[in-house]
């Protein structure tokens, strides 16, 4: 069986760059595809506007939200995206946990 994954990572937010800078600086090191061929939308997190990307394939693609909030970068990741047996779950995972997630810093 195929199962969706889900992670969060915390980290300091840089004071130079916004959400999507650190996104893009992330993504220049993730992935080996010209970031510009990613598909960038908006999302509210928990009242922050962040960024969700997708597909982002490494070993499968992936779906990363970027937000930050109060000092912190948040990186919700999601996997896998580009599995047809896993897909519902993902956007399940996706929708459930972007619609509850609460900032805890």
């Amino acid at each position: 069986p195929v199962y969706a994954t889900f992670s969060v990572e915390v980290g300091p937010a840089s004071t130079e760059f916004t959400a999507r800078g650190e996104a893009e600086i992330f993504l220049q090191d993730f992935t080996t595809v010209d970031i510009n061929s990613l598909t960038w939308n908006q999302i509210m997190v928990d009242g922050e506007w962040g960024w969700i990307v997708e597909p982002v394939p490494t070993r499968g693609a992936w779906r990363l939200v970027f937000v930050q909030h109060n000092g912190y970068l948040y990186r919700l990741s999601y996997w896998p995206v580009d599995i047809p047996e896993a897909r519902a779950d993902v956007d399940e995972l996706t929708q459930t946990s972007l619609g509850s997630f609460a900032f805890t810093r």
